[in-house]
């Protein structure tokens, strides 16, 4: 039966694949390099088409919302906190993630946090109690496997894509702006500079109504005059995560009960001391 279906064209393979859930394809790319490459290439154009579907949701509810009755209304209103917070997450994954999964230096292989991503997308627009509850469940679940994922790819699997292409600094100065460019409230002041032989190019990034008074980790140049790789991971993890987590604030606790708020900081202040990594990450 197995050799039945590694001999199936390569489109029937992938239209059978797609019945599976994300998490049990990535456990099914451990198989066989088709297995791996095909599941590879699924995983890939769902994880970069997601920001576009999820923006669609978006324009759909906001259309609902202009010919709905005042019943309605609150719970069309709720479905799209939720996705504003599923669309602030996305952002910052391709900001981590995006150039490598678009350039196929890497497989997406975040499989239980693509079938967070889905919940979301699919969870009914008419909503009831039980629903706002699975919602705010759903939400919780997504902002904890994104941070596993994000933390999984940062030790795991893109140092070994840095090694291979000797690029350090070019990734740390991108990456960077690519993270402060997902603060959902906030604007940025470029200064551009030529002295007749090079470019100069000066920025600052300013947010409102931070959640945080943490200060960011001093970047401090070693003997040879450059900064270690600790350093700037350091950097990178307390930019995303503050990005992160002031956007959830500044959608969801509109929607959320302070309690649930609470209960979330805490939950994410336990998982940031554990440094749990995800196993579905883990799968490449």
């Amino acid at each position: 039966m197995g050799r039945v279906l590694l001999d199936l064209p390569e489109k029937t393979l992938r239209l059978i694949l797609k019945f599976l859930r994300f998490e049990e394809l990535t456990h099914l790319r451990r198989v066989c390099h088709l297995f791996k490459v095909v599941g590879g290439d699924i995983l890939n154009s769902t994880f970069l088409t997601l920001g576009a579907r999820v923006e669609d949701k978006i324009n759909v509810i906001k259309s609902m919302i202009k010919y709905s009755s005042s019943e309605d209304i609150p719970g069309l209103l709720l479905r799209q906190k939720c996705l504003q917070v599923l669309s602030s997450e996305v952002r910052v994954l391709n900001a981590v993630c995006g150039r490598h999964v678009l350039s196929n230096s890497c497989f997406f292989v975040g499989g239980s946090l693509l079938d967070c991503c889905q919940k979301l997308l699919d969870l009914n627009t008419v909503k009831t109690n039980q629903d706002e509850c699975k919602d705010k469940n759903v939400i919780i679940c997504l902002f904890l496997l994104a941070e596993q994922y994000l933390d999984h790819f940062d030790r795991v699997i893109e140092p070994s894509l840095l090694k291979r292409r000797h690029c350090s600094y070019a990734w740390f100065g991108t990456k960077l702006i690519d993270i402060v460019d997902c603060y959902s409230m906030s604007q940025y002041h470029l200064i551009v500079s030529y002295n007749g032989m090079a470019f100069h190019l000066a920025g600052r990034y300013e947010t409102y109504l931070p959640t945080t008074v943490d200060a960011p980790p001093q970047l401090i140049e070693g003997k040879d005059g450059i900064v270690s790789e600790d350093g700037k991971q350091k950097l990178i993890r307390y930019l995303r995560n503050n990005v992160r987590w002031n956007n959830f604030f500044q959608i969801a606790c509109l929607v959320l009960s302070r309690a649930l708020c609470w209960r979330v900081t805490s939950l994410m202040d336990q998982l940031l001391e554990n440094d749990v990594t995800d196993g579905s990450a883990a799968g490449e």
